[in-house]
């Protein structure tokens, strides 16, 4: 990720994956490539794709910006070569000449979700859910012993939250936290909010993030998302990741996609599924 063009107005959310949208392919005159990307099995979203926002991550260190939007059009396979073209301002992952995602910067801003504090969110209750597929999810699979553990709690006003440290995940060497990751852990919250809301399951579509710091790894950091609508088969939530003191490290507003149906029906903690990145 780099620090330029950031602008915090807010936005019409992105397109989402599961409506019919023509992605241009990038041309050589367009983009600066192709990079050789292969994503491990340990990045996993749902099995056999990777994780949404680790994704996310990985196509915000090709653009030039702090604020970048980007767009989930296909699942993108776990250990097969994809390949990633970017001008600075655009950038496009590829397999078997298919765009699966792609990233901007957007014209406006980002918006962030009421700050909590760790001793609010560890006094509630943890959300009991079936992880079903996604139990190996790279952000909050139980069943991913060397994925970032985030782990999500019910708010008394019904949003999410978690105290993520980032340095018992035993992956990160340096002093502070890669990007990507903080992209990546922007993702699951939000997933678990909308699907308090329905029957089933839902899909990232799309992910428009901003990174205002890299914190250090040692830091208790502090994650709360929020459902913002419900269109459809179109979810919204907006995530933040604050440090303890409510300083704001990242913030997210994505856009999920519901499988199956138009109608939906509100569901308690218990019963709702994990999301699907």
């Amino acid at each position: 990720m780099k620090t330029a063009n950031t602008t915090h107005d807010r936005a019409p959310m992105p397109f989402c994956f599961g409506e019919q949208y023509v992605v241009p392919s990038p041309t050589e005159s367009q983009t600066k490539g192709p990079r050789e990307v292969i994503f491990e099995a340990r990045h996993l979203g749902p099995t056999g794709s990777v994780n949404g926002g680790f994704l996310a991550g990985t196509m915000a260190e090709e653009i030039d910006a702090q604020t970048v939007s980007v767009r989930l059009n296909a699942p993108v396979p776990i250990g097969e070569p994809t390949y990633i073209f970017s001008d600075g301002s655009e950038a496009y992952l590829r397999h078997s000449d298919q765009t699966l995602v792609s990233a901007t910067i957007p014209k406006s801003g980002v918006g962030e979700a009421r700050f909590a504090s760790a001793e609010h969110i560890a006094s509630s209750p943890e959300l009991d859910v079936d992880l079903g597929p996604f139990r190996g999810c790279f952000v909050c699979g139980m069943g991913a012993p060397r994925g970032l553990g985030f782990e999500p709690h019910v708010l008394h006003d019904g949003r999410i939250g978690g105290v993520w440290h980032p340095k018992r995940s035993n992956l990160i060497d340096g002093r502070f936290v890669p990007s990507r990751y903080l992209h990546a852990v922007l993702d699951c919250p939000g997933g678990f909010a909308v699907h308090r809301q329905i029957d089933g399951f839902a899909l990232t579509g799309s992910l428009t993030n901003r990174v205002d710091r890299l914190p250090e790894a040692d830091e208790i950091l502090v994650i709360v998302s929020e459902a913002t609508f419900r269109d459809g088969r179109k979810l919204g939530a907006t995530t933040t990741i604050f440090s303890e003191s409510d300083e704001v490290i990242a913030t997210s507003e994505a856009v999920w996609i519901r499988l199956g149906g138009e109608s939906s029906t509100a569901k308690s903690p218990e019963l709702v599924g994990s999301s699907a990145k």
